[in-house]
């Protein structure tokens, strides 16, 4: 199955030139920002949100795996 890497680089990081990744999952954050995962338990298929968000509160990016896509078939 596939294996997710949230990456944050610190609050107190900025990045004036990103490398490309050919795995990566939207686009990159250069500003100040960290991560969270949330897992919403209460869904028939538990979903986790793996987020980005920058200092200001606002989330960079948001990418939904729901649990069972995490099993090996």
């Amino acid at each position: 199955y596939p294996l997710y890497d949230v990456t944050a680089s610190g609050i107190t990081e900025t990045w004036p030139k990103i490398e490309p990744n050919k795995f990566r999952l939207g686009d990159a954050v250069p500003e100040n920002h960290f991560s969270e995962i949330e897992i919403d338990w209460t869904a028939a298929d538990p979903v986790l949100h793996l987020r980005v968000i920058n200092r200001m509160g606002q989330v960079r990016i948001d990418h939904a795996v729901a649990v069972s896509a995490l099993r090996f078939p």
